[in-house]
């Protein structure tokens, strides 16, 4: 009630107060999290064996956190197929039993107190090294935490304060790019960068090849590749940087599991630079989507898309494909509305081609135009471009399956896996390992009669791709939180602020359970992300909060609020279609 009160230069000056403490707070975290590749690190090398231990002083509060996690690399210039981590009182840590290779990563569970604590690394064949990893229990982390925090919550509620009637937001643009270059989703990034340098070292960034490890095979529909291609020779000849090189060496993190550091291969590029090219469309995408937005509402979308978390983390903050192949997609539905079947058949097509969701809605418009013939021909000009990209490699059938087999299979190496806002994980904590895709068993005929009864009745085609992509997450056994950003500028468009809300909320916390701060900053800014006393404290904090049993209970209420909203938008339809039949 105190704010309603306020003049509008009163509430300005509040808002401008409020914004800066909350940046300047959310920056105090980062310079707290930075740490360069040698900082807080222990190495040790004997007869060709070389350890390295992360973070080497951990400052960890003992009162609050009664374990930390040290990451361990090793490498020996011999094979190894064994080894074994012991504690001061030879307690074995951590044991490993692997096919013969020379490098390793392994993370153990730190939950001894005493300091200097010894760490015996020793591998098949004999070769051992002792490091000495210091516990200084200390409550710099946890403030640096509450720093962090508090500044997002400032951050926050200064922005529900701001009053929409300002039209002009360009002024973001210089802020969404900084965003864009200092934070990124480490795994993704890694892909998007390096497969347009595979191209350019002569390497298909499609298949597993010697040059290419098991793991790194680019899986999403390439158009996006054709851009890191053009972005790397950017890099390469303009810019005059080197790419990175691959080598067997590197790779042997990549080819035993550890895919997720496969972004440590970066080491040495400039990463500003990189994520600044591989970011660049992500940028204009979002700007494009909010143009779109204000066109088709006459409404500035600022709360619900220009300042909505959920919208900047994805499509800024982490950089994700998703808001690419939005941006043509909401375009596509623009000449969709006007007429124009054969732009918007081209536009929807070409999001397709670089995440595959908006392929939902192109029987739809095909089925919905006026002439058939220029709906199906961009369609299926983007096909061929894609067809190609995969045919290039000389591995089309395999390419095709991987895209389309192997993301619609939950059972990866005959083990069932799912993860996410989707009550799938609850088998996989029954233990079981074997269960039958949804996806293809119960999304793929649901999505036909849906299509086929949303075109008979004259549904609007943003109802009709929510409650499509509604009935994918029930499905689904991934349904990551950046998927819920498909569903923003649609609800947006119908006008449904409920909806918006809830699902903006929905991801928004949990990213903020499930994921660590430190990881989605630049590696140029805290390359070892756990080793400062922000990354310990907050990789201890994500252990809790994205403990099991707190995403179990998550993904049920999401997937029963999916659900609920499914039957309750059918069964609204159906009374509206029995009281004004056709």
């Amino acid at each position: 009630m105190i704010f309603k009160n306020l003049s509008d230069k009163r509430r300005k000056q509040i808002i401008v107060i409020l914004l800066a403490t909350g940046l300047i707070f959310i920056a105090l975290s980062i310079s707290f999290a930075y740490n360069s590749p040698y900082q807080n690190v222990a190495e040790k090398s004997s007869n060709g064996l070389s350890v390295t231990v992360t973070p080497q002083n951990v400052t960890t509060p003992g009162l609050i956190a009664n374990y930390v996690t040290l990451r361990i690399t090793v490498q020996d210039d011999r094979n190894f197929s064994n080894i074994r981590i012991l504690n001061s009182n030879n307690k074995v840590l951590y044991e490993e039993n692997f096919t013969s290779r020379p490098y390793t990563l392994a993370y153990i569970l730190l939950t001894e107190k005493t300091s200097p604590m010894i760490l015996n690394i020793s591998v098949s064949g004999g070769q051992h090294v002792d490091l000495a990893v210091r516990l200084n229990p200390g409550y710099s982390g946890v403030v640096y935490e509450t720093i962090l925090i508090s500044g997002v919550l400032i951050l926050v509620f200064s922005i529900s304060l701001v009053r929409t009637r300002y039209r002009n937001y360009l002024f973001l643009v210089p802020a969404y790019f900084a965003i864009s270059v200092l934070f990124g989703q480490r795994y993704d990034d890694f892909f998007m960068i390096t497969s347009g340098m595979d191209i350019l070292e002569h390497i298909n960034p499609y298949i597993i090849s010697r040059s290419l490890a098991p793991g790194l095979q680019w899986e999403y529909p390439p158009l996006y590749v054709f851009y890191s291609a053009l972005s790397a020779a950017f890099y390469r000849y303009i810019l005059g940087m080197p790419l990175i090189s691959y080598n067997a060496t590197s790779f042997n993190l990549l080819n035993f599991g550890n895919i997720y550091s496969s972004w440590r291969l970066l080491e040495g590029s400039n990463l500003f630079i990189l994520y600044f090219l591989d970011k660049l469309p992500f940028v204009i995408s979002f700007f494009w989507i909010a143009r779109n937005l204000e066109k088709t509402t006459n409404i500035t979308p600022w709360k619900s898309w220009l300042l909505n978390p959920l919208a900047v983390v994805v499509g800024i903050a982490w950089g994700q494909l998703d808001v690419l192949g939005l941006a043509f997609l909401v375009q596509g539905i623009v000449y969709y509305r006007r007429g124009e079947d054969f732009k918007a058949s081209l536009f929807a097509s070409i999001g397709a081609g670089i995440k595959i969701f908006p392929v939902f809605v192109i029987p739809y418009l095909l089925f919905k135009s006026r002439n058939k013939l220029k709906t199906l021909i961009p369609a299926l000009l983007v096909l061929a471009v894609v067809i190609l990209g995969y045919a290039i490699s000389g591995n089309l059938l395999l390419d095709l399956q991987t895209i389309i087999i192997g993301r619609s299979s939950p059972n990866f190496a005959n083990i069932f896996s799912a993860q996410g806002l989707t009550w799938q994980i609850i088998p996989v904590d029954l233990g079981i390992s074997s269960f039958p895709s949804l996806f293809l068993y119960a999304f793929i005929p649901l999505y036909i009669i849906f299509t086929a009864y949303s075109i008979k009745k004259g549904l609007k085609i943003e109802e009709y791709f929510v409650i499509v992509m509604l009935i994918f997450f029930v499905t689904y056994n991934y349904v990551n939180p950046q998927y819920l950003i498909w569903l923003l500028p649609f609800l947006i468009e119908i006008g449904d602020s409920r909806k918006l809300f809830v699902y903006s909320l929905l991801g928004s916390l949990y990213i903020a359970l499930d994921y660590s701060f430190t990881y989605f900053l630049n590696p140029d800014i805290s390359w070892n992300y756990i080793a400062s006393p922000l990354g310990e404290i907050d990789v201890f904090r994500q252990k809790i909060t994205g403990d099991f049993v707190v995403l179990l209970i998550y993904g049920i209420i999401s997937s029963v609020l999916f659900l609920y909203e499914i039957i309750r938008f059918l069964k609204k339809r159906r009374v509206e279609f029995v009281a004004v039949p056709e």
